[in-house]
């Protein structure tokens, strides 16, 4: 398996969301871009505690992991779990 210098992940990372745009605008945008490199990067777990209070954060993270699993990266055992908790009809976003 080849791996890959962070500037190449990020150049990947870049150019993924310039051909995806049209999908995603705003702020909502840019934080789904820090979230989704964040899993590719495994680093997470540093930022997961914003999705207690920001709710842009919230939206963002919940379009990196829809985009991660489309593109079968392999997501944080943790964030599995966020998600499945937020599917809850109980769950109330910030």
């Amino acid at each position: 398996m080849k791996h890959f210098s962070e500037s190449e992940i990020c150049a990947w990372v870049h150019e993924y969301f310039n051909r995806h745009k049209q999908y995603i605008t705003g702020i909502k945008f840019v934080l789904t871009k820090v979230c989704y490199s964040k899993i590719i990067e495994c680093t997470l777990y540093m930022h997961i505690e914003r999705v207690c209070y920001d709710r842009d954060f919230y939206d963002g993270l919940r379009e990196a992991y829809q985009l991660a699993k489309y593109d079968h990266v392999k997501v944080p055992e943790f964030l599995e779990m966020w998600i499945a908790e937020t599917i809850s009809p109980a769950h109330r976003p910030p």
